[in-house]
């Protein structure tokens, strides 16, 4: 089961409260609230935003070695600046290194 929802009344400090569990991909949610519509709406609001969120997932990151990184950099700003030579000297040290 992907997700899954229980209320139950709870009693709470002082005075009765109805806690909602909303369980996701693994992961437990429990807000407090004070009627069990509202824990209701908040549950479904919950689960809405954990499925959008799952939905879009972050871009999967680009894995460059740094001597390709500062390869890059050489070739398209590094030759541009004053420090040119001193860029080829670390580019020249980074690949004996690799």
């Amino acid at each position: 089961m992907k997700f899954g929802v229980l209320l139950c009344k709870s009693q709470l400090n002082a005075g009765t409260a109805w806690r909602i569990t909303v369980r996701y991909l693994g992961k437990r949610y429990t807000p407090t609230r004070d009627t069990a519509s509202e824990c209701e709406q908040c549950a479904a609001k919950k689960l809405l935003e954990l499925q959008s969120e799952y939905a879009n997932p972050e871009p999967e990151k680009i894995h460059i070695s740094f001597y390709a990184l500062f390869e890059q950099y050489y070739q398209e700003e590094g030759r541009k600046m004053k420090s040119a030579r001193l860029i080829v000297q670390i580019l020249k040290c980074l690949k004996k290194k690799e």
